[in-house]
C-alpha cells in the first residue's frame, strides 16, 4: 500500500502569497548534482539591507524587484472581492507557471531517484509533478484570508550565485511571517527554486516526503507518480 502524500503545505494557507511548508533545511544528499544546489552556509552569506516595499524603493538587486512585483500581483489578486475563488486559482496557477523553476524543482524533490529512473519514467514524473504543484498551490492560494501586507526587507548572495531575498508577510492580529525567497538567474531572469519560513524549506521537505514513499515501494518512481496523479483526479 503506498502511503499517503501528507500535509506537504499546512502553513500555506495561512502565510499567503508564497509557497510554505513545514521541513528541514539541510543540505543536499551527497549525490546530488551540484548544479540542484538549494541550500548555502550562512556564513558565506553577504546581505543587501533594501527599503520597505511600500516606499517603492530602487531595489539593489533585480532578484529583490522580482519577488516584491509577484507580492504585489499575489495582494492584487487577493484583495479583489469581486473576483470568484476559481477565477483566483487559475491567476495563481499561471503566475506559478511562470515564476517557478518546476523542472529544477521536480529533480531536485526526486533526489538520487532521478538517476535510477527511464527516460520515459522521469518525463511521466515531471508531467504529474508540474501538476501537482500548480493546482495544489494555486488552490491553496486562491483560499488565503486577512493578509494585509507583503514585504521585502533585504536580499544576500549565497556561495551557489542564487539569491535569497528576505520578505515580511503581515496577517491581522498575529506576527508578520518572515519568509525567504531563493532566487536563480535564468539568461537574465529571476525564477523561484525555494521558499524558506523560518529556517524551514518547501523543497527540502517535499524531498523528504517523496523519499518516503520512494523507499517504501522499492524506488519505484512510476509510483510516486501514481500517488501525485490522484491528487489532482
Amino acid at each position: 500500500m503506498l502511503p499517503r502524500l501528507g500535509s506537504i503545505i499546512p502553513v500555506f494557507a495561512v502565510a499567503g502569497p508564497c509557497l510554505l511548508t513545514l521541513g528541514g533545511c539541510s543540505g543536499l544528499a551527497d549525490d546530488s548534482p551540484k548544479h540542484l544546489a538549494l541550500s548555502a552556509n550562512p556564513a558565506t552569506i553577504e546581505w543587501m539591507e533594501l527599503e520597505p516595499a511600500s516606499q517603492k524603493p530602487q531595489f539593489e538587486h533585480p532578484a529583490a524587484e522580482k519577488v516584491d512585483t509577484m507580492g504585489a500581483e499575489a495582494m492584487a489578486v487577493l484583495s479583489d472581492g469581486s473576483m470568484s475563488l476559481e477565477t483566483r486559482q487559475r491567476h495563481f496557477r499561471e503566475m506559478l507557471a511562470r515564476e517557478l523553476d518546476i523542472p529544477l524543482l521536480a529533480r531536485f524533490m526526486l533526489g538520487r531517484y532521478w538517476k535510477k529512473a527511464t527516460p520515459e519514467a522521469r518525463r511521466a514524473y515531471e508531467d504529474a509533478f508540474a501538476e501537482y504543484i500548480l493546482d495544489r498551490y494555486a488552490s491553496l492560494l486562491g483560499g488565503a484570508r486577512e493578509i494585509e501586507g507583503f514585504e521585502v526587507v533585504g536580499a544576500k548572495a549565497t556561495e551557489t550565485g542564487d539569491v535569497m531575498v528576505e520578505t515580511r508577510i503581515r496577517r491581522g492580529g498575529t506576527e508578520p511571517i518572515n519568509t525567504g525567497w531563493r532566487m536563480r538567474d535564468r539568461d537574465g531572469r529571476f525564477v523561484v527554486i525555494d521558499l524558506v519560513v523560518e529556517g524551514l524549506s518547501m523543497a527540502q521537505t517535499q524531498r523528504q516526503e517523496f523519499a518516503s514513499i520512494l523507499r517504501s515501494n522499492g524506488g519505484r518512481v512510476e509510483d510516486l507518480t501514481s500517488v501525485l496523479r490522484e491528487k489532482t483526479t
